[in-house]
């Protein structure tokens, strides 16, 4: 039997080799802690080290998925690199003949059904579909793995009751357009349920053997599952060959898959009731032509995953025209070539994520807004907008109502509270001042029951998720209080915005960005020119902006909790308004010339001269305006500058600070660090705050 003694030498060891596992484990905790979060932060532009200046993933030295209220942010998605496989780009035109005619279908393929001038096909393999019918259909249904081969081959075929091509068990089909031949197709059903909202809760479930294509695992339909356009697949579909492919459907969409569509090449002509192409997953487009004609929306994939619901155009020739939005995305819409030309009533380009562009030429010649999304970031490439509204917006709203928290995404349409949200700069001290909401201000007849009644006051678009209880709670909202504009001081006074109550800032609106590294942007906008909920940076490239020549906007917006526009390299020539004018904060890398000339016209040459008279600059504004921002590289420390308008000399500046101005404009102070014409509310006009009047 051992003794104490034994004992204590025996247990000395143990406890020696629990003291060190504890303190290994320890160290460990520590280090998995540091890696997960040096993780969180988000890299994304490959221009941004370029730039020797401040970026989107270093502001305020917070990582991409954090926010000072306890918001998550919206993740920057990365750029896609898409995969085409063999099967993909294989246009070969071999394979059974399928003909159809208004008599009946001729073929001798066993993978083949007929019935009258309808066919199912129930095996894998190629066929090669011609002939004419004016009500006929193609089904398949081969197993999800199968190899299935389309080609048109002189296709002119009509469905009046259904989809002219449904696929229905999930297998990826490949349609080749044959060489020299001209394919038509058309829809005449009409479309049982609108997808106008596509369910994006619809998941893989619903992709699963064991669920039907007509309703979902719960026994409810959704109009996600149903086969609402002239070309439907439940699987993947892609589109490859150098004929031509004419796609009408007079109620209904175009092409949808609830997958991925895959454009190789030919030229496809797609006008539609509805949304022309629909990839569930994700639309990509590496060449061929496009012209498309939408009842709604152009191009389209809006599957709510941070992985998925992407659009990704690599090259081609595409023209949009479209009732709703021209290109809508959920993570992402990356272009990385090609000639694009949109004509949209809405949003020229939409996504609730990540708007990436590079090397591609977009020409955006109808808009309200002509690119939103969370995160837009410009890396090349030549862009042309005109907008109605704002040119380039950044927020977290993604278009839908009241989202993001503040009002997002141009709600309150008629130009009052536009762009987002309830902004100085789209409500001035005239329209709503430091008094309140009185009935003379806010009344019934401005702010009636049609403008905000009890159904956009209900708990899906307004509840309160989307805005604090204490800036405007139930008791406010409901019909009685605010029809009769019972809003009372505390929820929406001027110190209310200045406090981010009703500011973009007081959500993860603030952690939105425009940042443009190189290229050329083009901007006409009627509303804001350039307009981000936070930050604003140009690391390089030349952006020119047309302004709006209302008050109630301006050339340069950021947001209002905070955030700046930084000015780190390139041109940037932004004119407009002076009103709200903005200009590049005092962290900036590159001098700016800030100036507030009387009203000048439209046509008018801005040219800027160096002490020796050397001509650095000259643009011909294409609308009247009252402000000028001009930063360049080429601008000088302790230089003068001579500013002329139409060849007379307006000004003299010596560059003496980051942002230098012609005595008269100040560029400190006000919403946004990025300045606001001294700060505060801009001096009081005599008009009424009525419809379309309170922006002009």
């Amino acid at each position: 039997m051992k003794n104490n003694k034994e004992r204590v030498i025996t247990i000395i060891p143990l406890v020696v080799l629990i003291i060190a596992i504890g303190l290994l484990v320890f160290v460990k905790i520590v280090e998995d802690k540091k890696n997960k979060s040096d993780s969180t932060q988000t890299e994304y532009s490959e221009n941004t080290d370029a730039s020797d200046g401040k970026s989107a993933s270093d502001d305020n030295g917070k990582s991409e998925d954090e926010s000072d209220d306890g918001d998550t942010q919206k993740e920057v998605a990365q750029a896609v690199s898409v995969e085409y496989k063999k099967r993909d780009i294989d246009d070969s035109t071999q394979g059974e003949s399928v003909i159809f005619s208004e008599d009946g279908v001729k073929t001798s393929s066993n993978g083949v059904t007929v019935d009258g001038t309808n066919i199912t096909i129930t095996k894998e393999g190629n066929y090669v579909l011609s002939g004419k019918c004016t009500d006929g259909s193609i089904l398949i249904t081969t197993d999800e793995n199968a190899d299935v081969h389309i080609i048109f081959n002189g296709l002119e075929l009509t469905c009046n009751d259904g989809p002219v091509i449904s696929e229905t068990t999930g297998v990826k089909v490949v349609y080749t357009i044959a060489k020299d031949t001209t394919n038509t197709l058309c829809c005449n059903a009409e479309l049982e349920n609108d997808d106008s909202s596509d369910d994006s809760s619809t998941d893989e479930s619903v992709t699963d053997e064991s669920v039907t294509d007509e309703s979902e695992s719960d026994g409810s339909t959704s109009d996600d599952s149903t086969s609402d356009a002239c070309i439907y697949g439940k699987g993947s579909i892609t589109f490859n060959g150098s004929g031509t492919l004419n796609i009408k459907s007079t109620d209904c969409n175009a092409v949808k898959s609830k997958d991925n569509i895959k454009i190789v090449n030919g030229t496809i002509n797609a006008d539609a009731g509805n949304n022309a192409i629909v990839g569930k997953d994700s639309v990509a487009i590496k060449a061929g032509t496009l012209t498309i004609k939408a009842g709604k929306d152009g191009i389209k994939s809006d599957k709510e995953d941070n992985e998925k619901g992407y659009v990704v155009i690599e090259g081609g020739n595409i023209n949009i025209t479209a009732e709703d939005d021209g290109i809508v995305g959920y993570s992402l819409v990356q272009f990385d070539g090609g000639n694009i030309t949109i004509n949209a009533k809405d949003k020229g380009v939409n996504c609730d994520g990540t708007v990436l562009y590079d090397a591609t030429d977009l020409k955006v010649e109808k808009s309200e807004e002509g690119i939103q999304g969370c995160y837009i970031i410009i890396n090349g490439g030549v862009i042309d907008i005109t907008a109605s509204d704002d040119g380039l917006n950044a927020t977290a709203g993604g278009g839908s109502e009241f989202s993001g928290g503040n009002f997002g995404g141009g709600n309150f349409e008629g130009g009052n509270f536009e762009g987002g949200n309830f902004n100085p700069g789209n409500f001035d001290k005239n329209d709503f001042d430091k008094s309140g909401g009185d009935k003379e201000n806010f009344n019934k007849e401005n702010f009636n029951k049609e403008d905000f009644n009890k159904e956009d006051v209900d708990s899906e678009n307004f509840d309160k998720d989307n805005i604090l209880k204490r800036d405007f709670n139930q008791g406010d909202a409901d019909e009685s209080n605010f029809e009769k504009g019972d809003m009372p001081k505390r929820d929406f006074n001027q110190g209310d915005v200045d406090k981010g109550n009703f500011a973009l800032g007081s959500s993860i609106d603030s952690y939105c960005y425009i940042e443009i590294n190189g290229g050329t942007v083009n901007i006409n906008a009627s509303g804001d020119g350039l307009d981000s909920n936070g930050d604003i940076y140009i690391n390089g490239g030349e952006v020119y902006v047309d302004g709006p020549v209302n008050n109630g906007n301006g050339a340069l917006d950021c947001g209002d909790n905070n955030n700046s526009i930084v000015m780190n390299g390139g041109v940037l020539l932004a004119i407009g308004s002076s009103g709200m004018a903005e200009f590049p904060s005092s962290d900036s890398k590159v001098y700016t010339l800030a100036m507030t000339p009387d009203s000048q016209k439209s046509g008018t040459v801005i040219t800027i001269k160096d002490s020796n008279g050397n001509e650095i600059f000259s643009y011909t504004a294409k609308k009247s305006f009252a402000s000028i921002c001009f930063a360049s590289e080429k601008l000088e420390k302790d230089q003068k500058y001579t500013i002329y308008l139409d060849g007379e000399e307006y000004t003299t500046i010596t560059i003496d600070d980051i942002v230098s101005s012609d005595g008269k404009t100040s560029t400190e102070g006000g919403f946004g660090r990025g300045g606001f014409n001294g700060g505060g509310f801009p001096e009081r006009t005599e008009r009424a705050f009525e419809g379309e009047e309170a922006n002009e």
